[in-house]
């Protein structure tokens, strides 16, 4: 496939309006696959095919666009992504095909978080046919050793939204990416995600992990956070949002749902990464193709919530207080389940055949 930059040749209006008419008429089809919706009642309902498609979404923060030695717009471009402006890929007849590096942040995944299993907030509240009462997950009503816990489930989508709303630019890195919305993982079929023992095996390492210095040496990861650029070397912590092990559902329930559902978010990334389900879409090395990461590179990734108050002029990397995020972002009653857009920073070379 060739490696070309989509332009449009309709007015960006027209198009983004007609990409949203699209996705709001497949709405009831998605609710219909999604399985039973008859306690969609006490679902909560995100409403995020309408109008809040366009209005709750930061798209200025696609920004800055790397071009060769060119940045396009404002914001920061993260430290580890390449550094050379010119790039050679493999070509048609086994040609090299030099080119030059492109890269932009990109909203490309969403995931949700429900205590009510198979609640999906982005399915517009209906229920996903994974529905176990016994799985029923809470905030602060789950009891060890340790004190109150919250235990959440999550549903991991697909989420493209460039590209789905003809906004984008596709390339031979992201050709074998998404280009349109699907739902990819539920942790009600995971068994690891309730049971810490079941995911130790998959993430041998956190062993290593378990003990006071370790989670003390977080405390630089936090600090580096803040700035934007957290430690990547220290895969083992998340920032201000806790620690990456074990890749579990459970955490302290001490702080806001909106703290608690950030470190989970983290822990479901680096999970993905691990099984293959996640690449690495940054780096000298993501060029030509998106190979697979056994490890989450946090400065990769940044999030905005979308739902129940979206940060729609703003995205926040791994690890920032979510003090400085809006820790109150929930509405009690009708918004404590979590939705949030998950965006990479994405490069590639585009050659010049």
């Amino acid at each position: 496939m060739g490696s070309k930059v989509k332009m449009n040749e309709k007015p960006a209006g027209s198009a983004r309006g007609m990409a949203v008419k699209s996705l709001i008429a497949a709405l009831p089809a998605l609710a219909l696959i999604a399985g039973d919706a008859s306690a969609a009642g006490t679902c909560n309902r995100s409403e995020l095919f309408s109008s809040r498609l366009l209005t709750d979404i930061c798209y200025e923060c696609i920004f800055p666009i790397k071009i060769a030695a060119a940045r396009v717009g404002k914001g920061t471009v993260p430290a580890a992504s390449a550094q050379n402006p010119m790039c050679v890929c493999p070509g048609a007849f086994g040609i090299p095909a030099p080119g030059a590096t492109i890269g932009m942040w990109s909203p490309a995944r969403l995931i949700e978080f429900t205590r009510d299993p198979g609640c999906s907030p982005v399915l517009n509240g209906a229920v996903l046919p994974a529905r176990n009462r016994a799985d029923l997950g809470a905030h602060g009503e789950g009891v060890n050793d340790a004190g109150d816990l919250a235990f959440y489930h999550w549903h991991y989508f697909s989420f493209p939204l460039l590209s789905m709303l003809d906004m984008g630019f596709l390339s031979r890195c992201a050709s074998g990416d998404y280009s349109s919305m699907d739902l990819m993982y539920l942790s009600e079929l995971d068994p690891t995600w309730k049971k810490e023992k079941l995911a130790a095996i998959t993430a041998p390492e956190s062993a290593l992990f378990a003990n006071a210095p370790a989670v003390a040496s977080c405390a630089a990861d936090a600090a580096a956070s803040q700035s934007g650029e957290p430690l990547d070397a220290m895969f083992w912590c998340l920032g201000a949002w806790g620690t990456t092990y074990p890749l579990a559902g459970y955490t302290f329930s001490s702080g806001s749902i909106n703290e608690n559902t950030s470190e989970l978010m983290g822990r479901v990334i680096m999970a993905l990464h691990r099984r293959g389900l996640a690449v690495q879409t940054m780096g000298s090395g993501s060029l030509c193709s998106w190979p697979p990461n056994p490890f989450m590179q946090k400065s990769m990734y940044r999030y905005s919530m979308i739902f129940p108050r979206p940060e729609s002029r703003s995205n926040h990397g791994t690890g920032v207080s979510t003090m400085l995020t809006g820790g109150d972002r929930q509405i009690p009653g009708t918004g404590e389940d979590p939705v949030y857009l998950i965006w990479r920073f994405e490069e590639c070379c585009q050659t010049a055949w």
